[in-house]
């Protein structure tokens, strides 16, 4: 009886998934981003402002400058 059960509620899961829409994902979900702050320090090393920040950016941060003297300007 009770192998009954677990068998109709395994088969009620498997139909709501497939019932399921597919979930929307953003359509800038993959892109990458142009770059909008630069280390002095470091020019190589950017941050498009997604995510977390970055260690050189938060460090920055600490010892007091603002994040608008890494903007790039263009």
């Amino acid at each position: 009886d009770l192998e009954k059960q677990i068998v109709q509620i395994k088969d009620l899961n498997v139909g709501a998934r497939r019932g399921r829409k597919p979930s929307r994902s953003s359509s800038l979900k993959g892109r990458k981003a142009e770059p909008k702050y630069r280390n002095s320090a470091n020019p190589k090393e950017t941050w498009a402002g997604r995510g977390m920040k970055p260690r050189w950016l938060t460090a920055a941060l600490k010892s007091g400058k603002k994040i608008e003297s890494f903007e790039i300007k263009k």
